[in-house]
């Protein structure tokens, strides 16, 4: 945000002044900050969308195996743009992130592979080039995603967006937090929590209570196999005259006659 920015350096400015004493207080730290709007950051891309673009751009294409690959490796698009055949080995995909260094381990998906070897023209080093022939450069690349979602029509995605779609599908998978990071070489949970942000909650609420659904009845019919071991839990005793006396309380079920 350009007023952000603005504030920063006018800060530094008059702090170096106040350092050389020209001035006794840096009149910055007496302004208004300014406020910054909350946003979710880069837009997730959802299933519609990459059912639109995939439709738009065939298999065989550049811009094809660009989603692909930030598709199912997760990659931000400096990463993408290296990605190559030396990157691949026995079905597994080995690279070290540019951004932070981490090295991972990932298996190469057969959608992945099916858009590789639908290519005519790959580059020596790297699957995505040019029309020159020539590796894109991290620039480069972004402005030709932004070519081919225009051309989808999805002005609202970007190559970074992949990246989040891949998380959200995992956690719409019910992928646990740990997977999610050893799959996108995510550190905390907050990093997760705001890629899978996208996930689908009416999706999960629905599975999770299903499961939970599932489980009560598995247990009922458990009991329900079972009726001296439910008889005894529900043995209670009867204080009413003064004497202990043992009665059994009756479980109704539709499922007894």
């Amino acid at each position: 945000m350009a007023a952000v920015s603005l504030r920063k350096q006018l800060w530094r400015l008059f702090a170096y002044a106040k350092r050389l004493e020209w001035i006794k207080d840096n009149p910055v730290d007496d302004a208004e900050r300014v406020a910054v709007p909350k946003t979710s950051g880069y837009y997730s891309w959802t299933e519609a969308d990459i059912a639109k673009y995939q439709e738009r751009h065939p298999l065989g294409t550049r811009a094809r195996l660009a989603l692909e690959i930030m598709l199912w490796t997760g990659q931000r698009r400096g990463d993408a743009r290296l990605f190559g055949p030396e990157h691949i080995k026995k079905g597994q995909i080995h690279y070290r992130q540019a951004k932070t260094g981490t090295v991972l381990w990932l298996p190469a998906a057969p959608q992945l592979l099916e858009a590789i070897g639908a290519m005519q023209r790959i580059g020596l080093k790297t699957f995505l080039i040019t029309e020159y022939g020539k590796p894109f450069s991290k620039a480069g690349l972004g402005n030709k995603m932004r070519e081919w979602c225009d051309e989808a029509g999805l002005p609202q995605c970007t190559a970074h967006g992949l990246r989040k779609a891949m998380a959200r599908r995992l956690a719409e998978n019910h992928e646990s937090q740990q997977t999610i990071k050893a799959v996108g070489g995510w550190k905390g949970d907050a990093e997760v929590t705001t890629y899978t942000a996208a996930a689908d909650q009416k999706l999960l609420a629905e599975a999770a209570i299903a499961r939970l659904a599932h489980a009560d009845l598995a247990n009922r019919r458990k009991k329900l196999a079972n009726p001296e071991t439910q008889d005894t839990e529900n043995e209670v005793q009867s204080e009413s005259d003064g004497e202990p006396s043992w009665t059994r309380i009756e479980l109704l079920s539709p499922f007894v006659n």
